[in-house]
């Protein structure tokens, strides 16, 4: 159960918020001043937390700025806000959302998930051959990583992810080859540059040799 909190948070109310509610883990930026983005998931020492059942989100409040005050939501809370939305906005699925708001604050993530929604209620409809590229978020709920390889199609590029090791993806791999699939990396890293891409090792596909004879 996530809580997204702002990267510029003062960082004696970061430690009041973490102090208060004693997070099992923390993802956080560990980026080098100048260099592309990096972050870090880090397990804190705690007794696991038994969660309510339906809780999915806490989000910050406005008031938050002075002392922490979080909103506990459900799925369907987040489901039902974000379906309301598109409806009343009559939103469609040529719509290009922009935001200035971020997403740890109410109105940013209500852009973000109204627009997923409309996505996901329209999945059925979709030509995922004719979507590539055009940064279509989906949930699939999967037993394992073998399910969610044989899943993939030949125009999903790349999984981003978080909490499992290199030996579990080699694994999976071994047992249900992915087809398309170019790349697996840790959350954060998705737009970083690689030499293979598409499958194509791109210095070797788009440079030429060049001989000396002297």
């Amino acid at each position: 159960m996530p809580l997204l909190l702002a990267g510029n948070l003062k960082a004696e109310l970061q430690s009041a918020i973490i102090n208060t509610y004693q997070p099992d883990s923390l993802y956080h930026s560990t980026t080098p001043e100048g260099s592309a983005p990096q972050f870090t998931l880090t397990a804190r020492a705690n007794s696991p937390t038994v969660l309510h059942p339906d809780l999915a989100l806490l989000l910050s409040t406005s008031g938050s700025t002075s002392s922490p005050k979080l909103v506990h939501l459900s799925a369907s809370n987040l489901k039902s806000n974000a379906t309301a939305i598109a409806h009343y906005l009559e939103l469609n699925q040529n719509e290009r959302p922009i935001t200035s708001l971020p997403i740890n604050y109410s109105y940013g993530l209500s852009v973000l998930n109204s627009h997923l929604r409309l996505q996901l209620n329209s999945w059925a409809q979709l030509e995922r051959s004719s979507h590539q590229g055009n940064g279509l978020f989906y949930e699939l709920s999967a037993p394992n990583l073998n399910k969610i390889l044989a899943h993939c199609s030949e125009h999903e590029q790349t999984i981003c992810s978080l909490g499992l090791s290199a030996a579990q993806w080699q694994e999976a791999i071994a047992a249900t080859p992915p087809r398309g699939l170019c790349r697996i990396v840790a959350w954060g890293r998705a737009l970083e540059c690689n030499r293979i891409w598409d499958g194509y090792n791109l210095i070797a596909t788009m440079s030429r040799a060049l001989t000396l004879e002297l």
